[in-house]
Parts: structure tokens; C-alpha cells; sequence
């Protein structure tokens, strides 16, 4: 072998094993960020938590923002990324339906409405429908759109809080200072809420979907709900629905996770039917963070009244 070739064959075993051992660090690197972190199943969870530990701590919200979080499915490697979370914050109530199917260890996993799990509202409703993108489902159980009820969000924070503090006691008095001025924020928004409630007092509202239990308990709504999407061809069986349903009920507003099509808004107005949008903030909505979502959601609705 001459002595250029053996030059070459050196050079080329030196830089497959950097290149291995990038790859081994890299590995390492993704494994003890994801030990360290802390993922959330929905944005209002991941929402609190980034209010509550600032900069401090990498929290995670792994979903697309085109997808319903309650039934998104996660793939094999988030999977193996909740499994080495420091802690995986949980909606409870039922939420996150992929945690059936799912092995993870107890110790990380914080179910954050279970200090108000006897304020759980059971639902019997057993139509089958689908969310967009979504594979067809129907509601029953729990309610678990609890964060709609902004007392009840407040009492999820303080469960959030809680984990904190024992994941990481060194900046408890700093997760604690922020907790308290996120607590106030959200105080503020279910007094609102509460004057809103008044202000409606008793008048009939539809719901476009069944997701606002917890809402119109809270704030006492008087609301009926029906099973459209934003963006559904509606067929003349969903419009005598309607109708029947406003014979009985006769609303003046109908309030909507997202704004409906022009063709459907058009035909709810033809009806004496005011759209009112208030989303959910399950997900992210663009680039506004929960309390702005929620703020409009309540500037919506007094404009409406």
C-alpha cells in the first residue's frame, strides 16, 4: 500500500468517528433536553407554565396549531419525549384521549384539574362527528374544556405551581411571584366573564359546538348547542335543526370557536342569529398568547350584547 493511500485512509477513519461521535452527542443532547423539560397537552397549560417559570425552564407544547389538541395523536418519537419529560403537565377531565393507549411513568405526570375533579361536568352526548383534520369522535365522559372557566383555570395554574416548586424548589420564590401576577390576570378575566353573565341574564344563546360546559356554568349561560364547524357544508337536515332548535330556544346569538364561512353567517343572519366568535385557545391562535385570545374573546361578546 503505498504511502499516499494509507495518508487518505487515515484522514477518512479520523472523520467517521467525529462524525459518530457528533451523532452520539447529539443524541445525548436531545435526550437530556427532554429529561429537563416540561411538555403540556394543551396551549392553556403550556401557557400558565411559561408565565410561571419565565426563562428558567424549557417548557414544550408539541401540537400543530391546525390541530385539535384533546384528540391529536402522537407520533413514536414525541412519545419517547414524554416518557423522559421531566414532567408532562395533564388537562384531566378525560382531555388527551391518546393517554389510554400510552405507557408513562405516574411521577411525571400532573393531572391539573384533579384538585376540582368532583366539579367535573359528565356528558352523555353520543354523536359521532369529526374536527377537520381529525378522525370522527363523539363527546362522552367529562367535559374538559375546564380553562373556559376562569376560576377553574386559576386552580389548574396553582396545580402548575405546585410542580414547579418540586421539580425545581431553588426558584420556588420566583415561581411563586410569578404565579401571583398570572393568577391576577386571570382573575380579572373571569370578573369580566362574571359581568358579561349579567349583562345577558338569562337571554338564550347557541353554542356551535359542545365544548363550552364549564363556560356557561361559570358564568350562567343560558345555551344550547348544536355540532357545526367554522368551515362545514351544512345540508338542509342541520338547518331544520337549527330551526327547531330556535322554535324552542330563541336565541339571538350564536357563539362560534372560529368565524364561520360568509355562506353560513349569512343564512344565521337571514335568521335573526348574531355570530359572536370566542375560541377556545385549546390551541395556539396566531401570535396571540391566552390572556389576549381570552380578552378579545370578552370584547366580542360585550359588543355583541
Amino acid at each position: 500500500m503505498s504511502r499516499i493511500i494509507r495518508c487518505w485512509l487515515m484522514l477518512l477513519l479520523a472523520y467517521t468517528l467525529a462524525a459518530c461521535d457528533r451523532d452520539v452527542n447529539t443524541r445525548h443532547i436531545s435526550s437530556a433536553a427532554s429529561s429537563s423539560a416540561v411538555y403540556s397537552v394543551n396551549y392553556p397549560l403550556y401557557y400558565f407554565a411559561k408565565r410561571i417559570a419565565g426563562p428558567r425552564l424549557n417548557i414544550v407544547f408539541p401540537i400543530p396549531g391546525d390541530i385539535d389538541p384533546a384528540y391529536w395523536q402522537p407520533t413514536s418519537d414525541i412519545i419517547a419525549d414524554f416518557q423522559r419529560t421531566a414532567l408532562l403537565l395533564l388537562n384531566g377531565a378525560g382531555y388527551a384521549h391518546w393517554l389510554e393507549a400510552v405507557s408513562l411513568p405516574e411521577k411525571t405526570q400532573i393531572n391539573t384539574s384533579l384538585n376540582f375533579q368532583t366539579e367535573w361536568i359528565p356528558i352523555r352526548d353520543q354523536t359521532t362527528h369529526s374536527h377537520g383534520l381529525n378522525s370522527l369522535h363523539s363527546h362522552t365522559g367529562f367535559a374538559f374544556t375546564t380553562w373556559l372557566d376562569l376560576s377553574l383555570a386559576q386552580r389548574q395554574a396553582e396545580s402548575v405551581l405546585r410542580a414547579l416548586v418540586q421539580l425545581d424548589a431553588e426558584y420556588a420564590g420566583i415561581y411563586r411571584k410569578n404565579y401571583q401576577i398570572l393568577t391576577k390576570d386571570l382573575h380579572q378575566l373571569d370578573q369580566e366573564l362574571l359581568a358579561v353573565g349579567q349583562r345577558l341574564s338569562g337571554m338564550p344563546v347557541i353554542f356551535s359546538h359542545p365544548v363550552y360546559q364549564y363556560f356557561e356554568r361559570r358564568y350562567q349561560i343560558n345555551g344550547r348547542s348544536v355540532h357545526w364547524e367554522p368551515d362545514d357544508i351544512l345540508g338542509a337536515n342541520e338547518w331544520k335543526e337549527l330551526d327547531l332548535l330556535l322554535a324552542k330556544h330563541p336565541a339571538k346569538l350564536m357563539i362560534w370557536e372560529g368565524q364561520p364561512s360568509p355562506k353560513i353567517s349569512a343564512a344565521l343572519i337571514a335568521r335573526g342569529l348574531q355570530v359572536v366568535v370566542f375560541e377556545t385557545a385549546a390551541n395556539r391562535v396566531g401570535d396571540n398568547d391566552f390572556l389576549e385570545v381570552m380578552t378579545r374573546n370578552i370584547k366580542n361578546l360585550q359588543s355583541a350584547i
